[in-house]
């Protein structure tokens, strides 16, 4: 896991991936560049409502909804237009109500 971030299942964040320090010979990420959403069982999940966008070499998803107590790994890939390389960036969002030291 690259990083883990915390959101309350009625509020929405933005999770951006600058992929240029991964991706220095390519000045574009393509259109291919996307996520995939998994639940903590492993599996498939739409447990979360993400729109994802890209500029240049960033790619943004914004993220919404989610079950309290669950945990999501959303798997950010990024391709550059020129090198076709792809990497990858995978936060862990964990959704709850309140987190240890009341609510937020």
């Amino acid at each position: 896991m690259n990083e883990v971030v915390y959101k309350h299942p009625n509020s929405s964040i933005i999770i951006t991936y600058d992929a240029t320090e991964d991706l220095p010979l390519d000045a574009t990420i393509t259109a291919g560049s996307t996520y995939t959403l998994l639940g903590s069982d492993g599996l498939t999940s739409t447990g979360l409502t993400i729109t994802a966008s890209q500029s240049s070499m960033t790619l943004s998803l914004a993220v919404s909804g989610g079950t309290d107590g669950e945990d999501y790994t959303v798997t950010q890939k990024a391709i550059g237009t020129t090198s076709a390389r792809t990497v990858v960036k995978v936060p862990e969002v964990r959704v709850r109500t309140t987190r240890g030291f009341g609510n937020y």
